[in-house]
C-alpha cells in the first residue's frame, strides 16, 4: 500500500508539473531562443532601405534636374531618414540580444 501511495504521489506531481514544462518549451531548434535569431529580421530590414535609399536618390537627382527644389529636399530629408534606420538596424544586427 505505501508503494501505491508513492506511485499516486509521483503521478500527481508529474501531472502537477507536467503544463510548466510545456510553457517552457521553446522550440529547442535553435537552443536557447527556440531558433529566433536577433539580427535576421534586421538585416532583411537593412537591405530593403538599401533599395528604398536608391530609389530615393534617384527620384532626387530627377527632381533637382527638372528644378523642383521643394520635392528634392523633401526626398533629401527622406533619404537621411531611411539612412538612421539602416544605422538602427546595423545596431540591432550587431548587438541584438
Amino acid at each position: 500500500m505505501k508503494s501505491l501511495g508513492k506511485i499516486l504521489m509521483a503521478g500527481a506531481l508529474m501531472l502537477l508539473t507536467m503544463p510548466a514544462a510545456a510553457m517552457a518549451y521553446d522550440g529547442c531548434y535553435g537552443g536557447y531562443h527556440g531558433g529566433y535569431r536577433p539580427g535576421a529580421y534586421a538585416y532583411r530590414d537593412m537591405r530593403y532601405r538599401q533599395y528604398d535609399v536608391a530609389r530615393d536618390r534617384y527620384r532626387m537627382h530627377r527632381d533637382l534636374e527638372f528644378g523642383d527644389w521643394r520635392a528634392a529636399r523633401a526626398q533629401r530629408a527622406d533619404i537621411y531618414h531611411d539612412y538612421n534606420q539602416m544605422r538602427r538596424d546595423r545596431f540591432d544586427m550587431n548587438y541584438g540580444y
